[in-house]
């Protein structure tokens, strides 16, 4: 046993590089995403990355940019050397995709590599070697036409446990191929090369116009995929929105075809994605994924980039206001070619009489006829000489939706109330999620190995059989948090309570007209003087 150390060392710079490089370099795939963001920062219009092994035994990366001063080629390569930042204050509004000053230093640190730039106004390129953190003593003339070629070669190599993490050469070309994807669906003026083990595997030309950029669609993602999607472009104050969304009859049972990005930045980001989802309410069905590649620009100040290591997460200062416009961007490409549930078919509710509409006034002086609930779940009302039928279930659980994305928004506490009585779950997987459960205002207790008892909820829910939606919950057989506010919505709804006064009716209607997209409304007209209800509608 190894007995600890209690001095205190400056660490070896080597060592420090490594520690960082842990911190950008997962995999191939990653150092391809920051030379190619290097790429684009020097302005390059042509970029072509070659890989081998899956880019574990060699990656290269040439572009046609600005290229690097030979006397500045030994800085390159040095940690926390930049020429995209100078001071703190430009942390506030950062316009490169790469400004750390890192990515070079790291990916030397457990590679070997070659660096060649030619600055235009330069006769010839020069050249640098890094094997391993450490650089080569001299520059050496290189050959090589205006811009900079990077080559690594025995990615780990310096590090075997982790080279030993790796996958399979196929697995980590597929992640380099999805990078190239995304970067040449941030950047459309940029014509992208991939090769393969020497062989080509695509070539995608700029985008100079709607039909170019058509092509290139279908080359990224996939002619089926595309022919599916509803193109849209909004610009709003401190937002453009440009890109696709497939329709719902094109999501898939993985979310491989889900992009997203940032000032020309592919990110990860829950808020993002909870938007594009809410735009289908419930169109797709749990463990569906939709497609969708969507590009959002955003003044600098009003996003921070620098939340990440490997800057794939970003945090917006306005996240309802990003939320709202995102949820409304794809509401509108997708209105007029999404079903939800809501609009199919009305079926005849069972086991009821058959009734004439007429007009009657009860006791009270109220038109009763005017709304009814039939079978427990259909909201009817007269409407001139027909009837408009809505799905009230389909109601609460859009307005339950709303409230859990609002909550995602704000990301602030939900207030709660105590039930009388705490009601059991039985359930393994939501014991997994008591946190994000909580963060929505449902407080689950812990009694035992999956077995939970549910003990406050949000102030603001509708009113519900309690017992019935834990019920519910526990017969539910898989669930993750991505999926939570979709499965949480659809229990509400199924123990939902009807009003039993016209008055609550009237407010359900009022509910439903401030949803966003507005709730589907069958018409029924004057050819339809009768309906099926049951008796006790």
């Amino acid at each position: 046993m190894v007995e600890a150390a209690h001095e205190i060392r400056l660490l070896p710079d080597h060592v420090i590089n490594q520690i960082a490089a842990g911190e950008v370099i997962e995999r191939p795939a990653s150092i391809v995403k920051e030379l190619v963001e290097n790429s684009l920062d020097a302005g390059a219009r042509q970029v072509t990355v070659e890989v081998t092994g899956g880019g574990i035994d060699r990656i290269v990366v040439t572009d046609d940019g600005c290229g690097i001063e030979s006397a500045q080629l030994p800085l390159a390569v040095t940690r926390h050397c930049t020429s995209k930042l100078i001071d703190a204050d430009q942390l506030s509004d950062i316009a490169t995709l790469g400004f750390r000053g890192e990515a070079l230093a790291s990916i030397a640190a457990v590679a070997r590599m070659r660096v060649q730039s030619r600055p235009a106004d330069q006769p010839h390129a020069m050249e640098i070697t890094v094997n391993g953190g450490v650089a080569g003593q001299r520059l050496v003339p290189a050959t090589l036409t205006p811009g900079t070629r990077i080559e690594i070669n025995d990615l780990f190599f310096n590090a075997p446990p982790r080279r030993r993490f790796l996958k399979r050469p196929l697995t980590e070309y597929l992640h380099v191929e999805k990078v190239m994807k995304q970067m040449a669906f941030c950047h459309p003026q940029v014509r992208f090369t991939l090769i393969n083990d020497d062989k080509p595997a695509f070539t995608l030309l700029p985008a100079t116009d709607d039909k170019s950029l058509a092509r290139r669609f279908n080359a990224l993602f996939g002619k089926g995929v595309v022919h599916e999607a509803r193109t849209l472009s909004v610009v709003a104050p401190d937002i453009a929105i440009t890109g696709w969304v497939g329709t719902a009859s094109a999501a898939r049972s993985q979310n491989d075809v889900q992009f997203l990005a940032v000032n020309g930045r592919v990110v990860r980001d829950r808020l993002l994605s909870h938007a594009v989802r809410m735009a289908y309410g419930d169109a797709i069905p749990v463990g569906r994924h939709p497609c969708y590649a969507l590009s959002l620009s955003v003044p600098g100040p009003l996003v921070d980039v620098n939340v990440h290591p490997t800057k794939a997460e970003v945090r917006f200062r306005e996240p309802r206001q990003i939320h709202d416009a995102v949820l409304a961007s794809c509401n509108r490409a997708l209105q007029e070619n999404v079903t939800p549930a809501a609009a199919q078919p009305v079926a005849e509710p069972r086991g009821g009489a058959r009734y004439r509409f007429g007009r009657s006034i009860d006791a009270n002086g109220m038109d009763a006829a005017d709304i009814r609930l039939f079978d427990q779940r259909w909201l009817v009302e007269l409407a001139g000489d027909g009837i408009r039928i809505r799905d009230a279930r389909e109601i609460i659980r859009r307005q339950v939706m709303q409230s859990l994305w609002a909550v995602v928004a704000d990301a602030g506490p939900v207030a709660m109330r105590p039930l009388l009585i705490p009601q059991p779950v039985r359930n393994k997987r939501l014991a997994g999620l008591v946190e994000p459960l909580a963060w929505r205002g449902f407080d689950f207790s812990q009694l035992g190995p999956g077995q939970l008892a549910l003990r406050r909820v949000p102030v603001r829910m509708p009113t519900i059989d309690y017992k019935l939606f834990c019920s519910l919950l526990s017969q539910i057989d898989d669930v993750c948090e991505a999926e939570m506010d979709t499965v949480l919505a659809d229990t509400i709804a199924a123990a939902w309570r009807p009003p039993d006064t016209p008055g609550g009716l009237r407010t359900l209607l009022g509910i439903a007209a401030t949803l966003a997209p507005p709730v589907a409304v069958t018409e029924l007209g004057a050819d339809w003087p009768e309906l099926l209800i049951n008796d006790h509608g």
